[in-house]
């Protein structure tokens, strides 16, 4: 294969089919979880309302409607600032009196957010199953978000030449394998630099074969060192890599502190339940 074979020959990492459908993915789970959020739709309708029409102009005059209203956006306004989802003012009152005769406070309950049922007056329980799936799940997305970050801050880009060549780093100082494979760790180690490409001594064909390579890879990847077109291809890859990677890392952390948190407040609910029965037991006991 000549340098032109190579150079046109190139499949960039971040162009394989799968990563066509990442974006994807991540844009529906986004709208699955905005749309499962504690609901203040009408609270925020009547705010838009009035700052379009003024405060008197978006007050119902009927003293009925009104009095209803008002009494539904309390509601709202409730759930908003404490994020719980009641539905009427007896089972806020109701909420209250709890609170009073368990020795919690509503922060202490805004903390666990939606493990608290409001109806039943009681925290969720979560089976040990789904918080084993949980905690394996955040463990893989926080080794993805740092899978995706070496992307972000690596100067180099991981390219492949032709279909049976494997993955390895390019900059336009170094070429580095990698171990991303069908089958991960069989790929050979191996580095080459310019400095290596000019020395005398320096066979690319049989280093090439000595580390289980294409032939003619090692020879490209001197010319490529040598090639300002080459170089200027690759830094746009590299541009890319950053781009794509930088912006599924935020994302998925995101979705890794969002299970954090919740995790952390299932936690916490173990807590508020040995504080309930302490201070039910000092209760009963004076």
């Amino acid at each position: 294969m000549d340098y032109n074979q190579f150079f046109n020959s190139i499949n960039v990492f971040i162009e394989a089919p799968i990563f066509k459908y990442i974006e994807i993915v991540i844009v529906i789970l986004l709208v699955i979880y905005l749309s499962l959020k504690w609901k203040i739709v009408i609270f925020l309708k009547d705010r838009l309302w009035g700052i379009l029409l003024g405060k008197k102009n978006s007050e119902f005059f009927n003293e009925q409607w009104k009095e209803f209203h008002n009494n539904n956006i309390d509601i709202a306004h409730f759930n908003a600032l404490y994020h719980v989802s009641a539905n009427t003012e007896r089972q806020i009152e109701k909420y209250l009196k709890w609170l009073k005769r368990n020795g919690i406070s509503a922060i202490q309950v805004i903390k666990i957010k939606s493990l608290f049922d409001i109806n039943k007056l009681s925290f969720k329980k979560i089976r040990s199953g789904k918080l084993s799936a949980l905690i394996i799940g955040d463990l893989a997305l926080f080794f993805i978000a740092l899978f995706c970050l070496n992307f972000v801050v690596t100067s180099a880009a991981l390219i492949k030449v032709g279909e049976n060549s494997p993955w390895f780093w390019v900059s336009d100082s170094y070429a580095r394998s990698s171990q991303i494979s069908l089958i991960p760790f069989t790929n050979t180690n191996w580095d080459l630099t310019p400095s290596m490409c000019n020395t005398k001594e320096f066979n690319a064909e049989k280093w090439s074969t000595e580390m289980n390579l294409p032939k003619t890879l090692a020879r490209n990847i001197c010319e490529h060192f040598a090639n300002k077109e080459s170089k200027d291809k690759i830094s746009n890859i590299v541009k890319e890599q950053r781009i794509f990677f930088g912006f599924n890392c935020v994302l998925i952390l995101v979705y890794f502190l969002y299970i954090f948190t919740f995790l952390s407040q299932v936690f916490y609910v173990r807590d508020l339940r040995l504080q309930i029965k302490r201070h039910r037991t000092k209760k009963w006991s004076k």
